[in-house]
C-alpha cells in the first residue's frame, strides 16, 4: 500500500507481470528510490552500474525511472545480487540461520561460511547465508538438530553483558578464521588463473557443472591444478557463470584483473570437447593467443588445439581454436561456413570494444552465427548491463551479466610527491605545491617535479613489496629507468646471480649478442632488473617473463601492453604518473587503463593485499584524481564500416538485411537507449506544460503574451520619451544618440506588432509573469530532449550513409555493379589492410611482373603501422615498383617509405644484425613488420584463387618467414 501510493500506481499496476506499462511520476529522486527499494546509497550506485535501475544525470545526483523502480518491486529477485554483496554481523548471520556464536563457529571452521575480517569486526555476506538457506548441506542440518527449541539467548554476542562463556564461544569461530588463513599464507595455494592442466571436481569426483549453481558448496567444489600445487576453491561467480552457461545463455563476466575470469573459459574448454563441439578462444593481442595455444596443448594435446593468428596457422581445422579477434571477425564476415562446427565463443578482453581496435569486438558480435553460445570476459566497467543486453538483442539468445567486483586480494593506493615519500593523496598533492613555489627537489626528474623513481623503488623494497611492476609509458623510459636502478641497487643473491647467467648463455643467439637493447637487458638481468616492451626481440621477451616467473627479476619496468599480454601477479605496481600519450597528445589515465595494471598487484593465496605507487608530478596536478574513488567509465561503440565490410555485407546479405544488420550495432543500440531517456524526459516536460497551460493566457511566450509584451511596452515608452528629450538638443551627439534611439525604436514597435495583444486582467498579467520562466524553459528542455530522442535514428541514418557512401565509390572503381561483386571485389573480399590499394596492385600486374623482394617490401609499407622513419625508397625503382607507387599514392590511406629497404634487405635473406645495425627502427618493430608482411601476404595468396602466382605469393612468405621472424609454438 505504502509503496503504491508513493508512487502513484494503481494495485493492478504493481502487481503486473515484469515489463507491463505504468503511469505516474516518471521519474525519482535517490532518496526516494532508496526508501521504496530499502536500498543503502553503496547498494543503489551498484544498482545503477548493473543496468539494474535506470538513472538521468541531474546534478550531482541522479534521477531514477519510475518504470526500472516499478520492476524491481514486482520482482524482487531482481536486486538479489547486490543486497547479496551486503555485509553483515554475526548475530545478523545467525538470527537469519538459526543458529548461535558456537554453531556459527562450527560453520567457519568447515569452511562453510567464510567471514571478511575489518575493523569493524567479523562480517559474512548477505548471499553466502541465504546460498547456505537455499540448499542447506548436511552440516547446517545437523547443527540446527543441537539446537534447543526455545532456547533463549541472554546477552548479546560480544556484549560485557553476557555470561563469560558465551563471549568466547561467539569469538571462537573469528580465531578459527584468523587461523585459517595464517596457514593459508604459511602453505600458500595456487592461483588458478597462472596454472594449466586443471580440472573441477566435487568430493573427489569429476564436477556437473549442470547441477552446479550459485547455491553450490564452496567446500566441495575446488580447483585442482594437473600434476602439480593445491587445491583452491571456486569463487561463486565462477560457478554462477558455469551455470548460466549450463543453461544455454550467453554470459558476460565483468571482474576486476587478476579475478580468476581466465578459469571460466578454460572450464567451457572441458564443457564443450565433453559435448563433442568447437569452441573458439579470440584474444586481443598475439602475445596473448600464443600463451594460450600453448596451455591449451598442454591440457588438451596438440592434435585437439589449433591457432590463427594471420602469419601463423596451425590446425585451422582443430575442433579448440584460438585465434585475434581480427580474425574471427573476417571469419564471421566473410566465412560463416567455416564456423559450423563449433558450439562456443570466447571474446576475451570485451572491454576493447571501447579501443581504435574496437570495430572487430563489435562485427564479431555482430556476424557471429546464432549457433555459437557467447562467453564474454571483461574488466569491470560501468555499463556491463547495457552490453548484455545488446548481445542479446543482436544474438536473440538470452544474455547474463555475472558480476564480481571484489578483487579476490584487495589493493592499496598510494602516491608519492616529489620527495619520493609514499603517502596519501592529499600529502601529495602538498607536496606539489613546494616546487610551484620555486623549490627544487634536484636531479633530472626532480626539476619537474616528479619523484626519483630510484628513491621510490627504494621505499617499495624497505616495506617489503617486491616483487613489483614499474609502469613507463614509453620505451626509451623503460630501459633508461633500468639502466639507472641497476646502477644503484643490486637485487640479487649470489646464488640467484647464477641461475639467471646459467638461463642467459643457455637462451642467448647470434641475434640477441648483436642487439644494443639486448645488451643493456642483460646488464640489468644480473641485478634482478628488468624492462619489457613491444620493441623487444620476441625471444628477449621470453627470457623476461620465465625470469620473471622465476622469482629473478625483482623489479620490471614495463609499458602498459604487459598487463594485457602477461599474467604475473606480483606485490606492487608502481606508476611513473598518471598522464599517457595516446597519440593525438597527453590525457589522464582512465579508470579502466589504471585498474587493468593495478590488477596485477596482490598474489591471490600469498598476500594479505596488493598496492599501487603513482608518482605525481607538477605536470599531473590538473588531472590528478582518487583512482580508489573512481568509478569505471562505460564502454562505447567505436564501429567505422570499412570497404571489406562492405564488400561482404554485399556478398552474403540482400539489402534489406544489410540495414538490419546495421541498425543493430552498439553505436545505434546505445544511441537509441539514451533516446528512451530522454523520451521519458520530454514526456515529463509535456505533461507539466499541460498543468501550467489553466494558469497562462492562451498564446503563452508569444507577443500577445501580457507577460512578454508588457517588458517591450515599457522600453518602447521608455524610448519615446527619450527621443523627445533629444530633439530638444542640436549637437553631434544628440544626433548620434538621437539616430540610434530611432534605430532601436524602430525595432522595437516591429516586435510589438507581430501580433494584437490579448485583453488581459491584473491578474492574469501576474499569473503569466509567474509562471512563464518555467514555462520558457520547459518548452527548451522539451525541444532538446525531442531531439536527442531522435539520436538513434540519426546514428542508424549515419552508418546507412556510411555504406551508400562506400557502394557508389566501390562502384566507381568496379568493385561491384548494383548488388553483384566484380572480380575486383571478389579479390578485396579476403584483403584486410589497404583492400582498394593491394587489389588494385594485383589487377595492374605487380605480382606478376615485380621481383619477390619487392614485393615483400612494398607489402611491407603497406602493413607497417608504426611512425614513419624518413624515406627508404631507391632513387631509380624498376618499372613495376614505379607503376605501384602511383598506385599507392591514389589509393593507400597509409604507406610507410621509410619501411622499404629493411623490408626488401630481409627479403634479399639479408643478416638480421645487419639491418639493425644499418636502419634506426627496433628490432621488436621489424620483426612485428614482417609478421604482419606475411599475414598480408596469405591474404593475398587467399585472394588470387586457382592463379598461378600462388607459387610466387608462397616463395615470398618464405624470404619473410625466417629466424628470428618465425614463430616457434611446437
Amino acid at each position: 500500500m505504502e509503496n503504491r501510493q508513493a508512487l502513484g500506481l494503481t494495485p493492478a499496476e504493481l502487481k503486473a507481470p515484469p515489463g507491463a506499462p505504468v503511469s505516474g511520476a516518471a521519474l525519482l529522486t535517490e532518496r526516494e528510490t532508496r526508501e521504496l527499494l530499502k536500498l543503502k546509497p553503496e547498494q543503489l550506485a551498484k544498482a545503477l552500474e548493473l543496468g539494474l535501475l535506470e538513472g538521468i544525470p541531474a546534478g550531482r545526483q541522479r534521477l531514477i525511472t519510475l518504470a526500472s523502480v516499478v520492476e524491481c518491486l514486482r520482482d524482487p529477485a531482481r536486486l538479489d545480487p547486490i543486497r547479496d554483496e551486503e555485509l553483515i554481523t554475526p548475530g545478523e548471520a545467525g538470527k537469519l540461520l538459526g543458529l548461535g556464536p558456537r554453531e556459527l563457529a562450527v560453520l567457519v571452521e568447515a569452511d562453510l561460511l567464510i567471514p571478511t575480517l575489518g575493523d569493524g569486526g567479523p562480517r559474512f555476506r548477505r548471499g553466502d547465508v541465504r546460498a547456505l538457506l537455499a540448499d542447506p548441506p548436511l552440516e547446517l542440518e545437523a547443527l540446527r538438530g543441537r539446537r534447543q527449541p526455545g532456547s533463549r539467548r541472554r546477552g548479546k554476542a560480544g556484549d560485557a553483558s553476557a555470561p563469560a562463556h558465551r563471549r568466547q564461544e561467539t569469538a571462537s569461530w573469528a580465531a578459527a578464521a584468523d587461523g585459517r588463513r595464517a596457514a593459508g599464507d604459511a602453505a600458500p595455494m595456487t592461483d588458478p588463473s597462472r596454472e594449466a592442466g586443471a580440472v573441477l571436481a566435487t568430493a573427489g569426483a569429476p564436477l556437473d557443472t549442470a547441477s552446479a549453481g550459485p547455491t553450490a558448496d564452496k567446500t566441495d567444489l575446488v580447483y585442482v591444478p594437473a600434476g602439480k600445487g593445491r587445491p583452491v576453491r571456486l569463487d561463486r561467480f565462477q560457478l554462477e557463470a558455469e551455470r548460466l552457461l549450463a543453461q544455454g545463455m550467453n554470459v558476460l563476466v565483468s571482474a576486476p584483473t587478476g579475478s580468476g575470469k581466465s578459469l571460466i573459459a578454460e572450464r567451457l574448454v572441458e564443457r564443450a570437447r565433453a559435448e563433442g563441439v568447437g569452441l573458439i578462444y579470440t584474444g586481443p593481442i598475439k602475445a596473448l593467443i600464443n600463451q594460450k595455444f600453448r596451455d591449451l596443448c598442454r591440457i588438451h594435446g596438440h592434435e585437439q588445439v589449433g591457432i590463427i593468428t594471420g602469419d601463423v596457422v596451425i590446425r585451422e581445422n582443430a575442433p579448440v581454436l584460438v585465434m585475434t579477434t581480427e580474425i574471427f571477425r573476417n571469419m564471421a564476415v566473410g566465412h560463416p561456413e567455416s564456423l559450423q562446427g563449433y558450439g562456443y565463443l570466447v571474446l576475451d578482453e570485451v572491454h576493447y570494444l571501447d579501443s581504435d581496435r574496437g570495430a572487430a569486438w563489435e562485427e564479431s558480435i555482430i556476424f557471429a552465427p546464432p549457433h555459437l553460445q557467447i562467453l564474454a570476459l571483461s574488466a569491470t566497467v560501468a555499463n556491463a548491463g547495457e552490453i548484455a543486453a545488446w548481445i542479446e538483442s543482436v544474438t536473440g539468445r538470452p544474455t547474463r551479466v555475472v558480476l564480481e567486483s571484489r578483487r579476490p586480494v584487495p589493493l592499496s593506493i598510494h602516491y608519492a610527491g616529489p620527495s619520493g615519500r609514499i603517502t596519501d593523496l592529499d600529502r601529495a598533492l602538498a607536496e606539489l605545491e613546494e616546487p610551484v613555489r620555486g623549490r627544487r627537489w634536484g636531479g633530472r626528474d626532480r626539476d619537474r617535479g616528479r619523484a626519483d623513481h630510484v628513491a621510490v623503488v627504494r621505499r617499495v623494497a624497505r616495506r617489503g613489496w617486491l616483487p613489483c611492476l614499474y609502469f613507463v609509458f614509453s620505451r626509451m623510459g623503460c630501459e633508461e629507468k633500468a639502466r639507472e636502478l641497476s646502477l644503484a641497487m643490486d637485487f640479487l643473491r649470489d646464488d640467484e646471480r647464477d641461475q639467471v647467467l646459467a638461463l642467459l648463455e643457455e637462451r642467448e643467439t647470434e641475434v640477441l649478442r648483436g642487439s644494443g637493447s639486448y645488451r643493456l637487458l642483460r646488464e640489468c638481468l644480473v641485478r634482478g632488473v628488468g624492462f619489457h616492451h613491444a620493441g623487444m626481440l620476441p625471444q628477449a621477451k621470453e627470457i623476461v617473463e620465465e625470469l620473471y616467473e622465476a622469482g629473478l627479476v625483482k623489479v620490471l619496468y614495463c609499458t602498459e601492453t604487459f598487463a594485457v599480454g602477461v599474467n604475473f601477479p606480483v606485490k606492487a605496481a608502481i606508476f611513473d604518473g598518471v598522464r599517457k600519450f595516446d597519440g593525438q597528445g597527453f590525457r589522464p589515465l582512465t579508470a579502466l587503463e589504471f585498474h587493468q595494471m593495478a590488477g596485477r598487484a596482490g598474489r591471490r593465496g600469498i598476500d594479505r593485499e596488493g598496492h599501487a605507487v603513482l608518482l605525481l608530478s607538477t605536470h599531473d596536478q590538473e588531472g590528478v584524481r582518487d583512482f580508489a574513488r573512481l568509478r569505471p567509465e562505460p564502454v562505447m561503440s567505436r564501429l567505422e564500416l570499412r570497404p571489406n565490410t562492405v564488400l561482404n555485407l554485399i556478398a552474403t546479405r540482400s539489402p534489406e538485411e544489410i540495414e538490419a544488420v546495421l541498425t543493430r550495432s552498439l553505436k545505434v543500440f546505445q544511441a537509441n537507449q539514451a533516446g528512451k531517456i530522454h523520451e521519458e524526459r520530454a514526456a515529463a516536460a509535456r505533461r507539466r506544460l499541460e498543468e501550467l497551460k489553466p494558469l497562462l493566457c492562451e498564446r503563452p511566450g508569444t507577443m500577445a503574451c501580457p507577460a512578454v509584451r508588457a517588458p517591450w511596452e515599457e522600453e518602447a515608452r521608455h524610448l519615446e520619451e527619450k527621443l523627445r528629450e533629444l530633439e530638444e538638443m542640436d549637437s553631434p551627439r544628440a544626433r548620434r544618440l538621437r539616430r540610434q534611439t530611432e534605430e532601436r525604436l524602430t525595432q522595437v514597435r516591429s516586435r510589438l506588432a507581430e501580433a494584437e495583444p490579448i485583453p488581459h486582467t491584473p491578474e492574469q498579467l501576474a499569473r503569466c509573469q509567474e509562471h512563464l520562466g518555467e514555462y520558457r524553459q520547459l518548452e527548451a528542455e522539451l525541444k532538446r530532449h525531442e531531439k536527442r530522442a531522435r539520436r538513434g535514428q540519426r546514428v542508424a541514418e549515419e552508418l546507412l550513409r556510411q555504406f551508400y557512401s562506400w557502394k557508389k565509390r566501390l562502384e566507381e572503381l568496379q568493385f561491384i555493379a548494383g548488388d553483384q561483386l566484380l572480380p575486383r571485389g571478389v579479390f578485396a573480399r579476403e584483403i584486410h589492410v589497404e583492400e582498394i590499394a593491394v587489389t588494385e596492385l594485383y589487377f595492374s600486374g605487380f605480382f606478376h611482373r615485380a621481383r619477390e623482394e619487392e614485393i615483400c617490401a612494398l607489402l611491407a609499407c603497406l602493413a607497417f603501422d608504426g611512425k614513419e622513419q624518413g624515406d627508404t625508397m631507391p632513387r631509380k625503382p624498376s618499372g613495376p615498383v614505379r607503376q605501384a607507387l602511383g598506385i599507392v599514392a591514389r589509393y593507400a590511406e597509409n604507406f610507410h617509405r621509410g619501411f622499404y629497404a629493411p623490408a626488401y634487405d630481409w627479403a634479399r635473406e639479408r643478416d638480421f644484425v645487419a639491418i639493425l645495425h644499418d636502419y634506426s627502427f627496433s628490432e621488436g618493430d621489424l620483426i612485428n613488420a614482417f609478421r604482419r608482411t606475411i599475414d598480408l601476404l596469405r591474404q593475398v595468396r587467399r585472394a588470387v584463387g586457382p592463379d598461378p602466382i600462388k607459387e610466387k605469393i608462397d616463395q615470398c612468405m618464405r624470404r619473410m618467414d625466417r629466424p628470428p621472424v618465425t614463430v616457434e609454438l611446437e
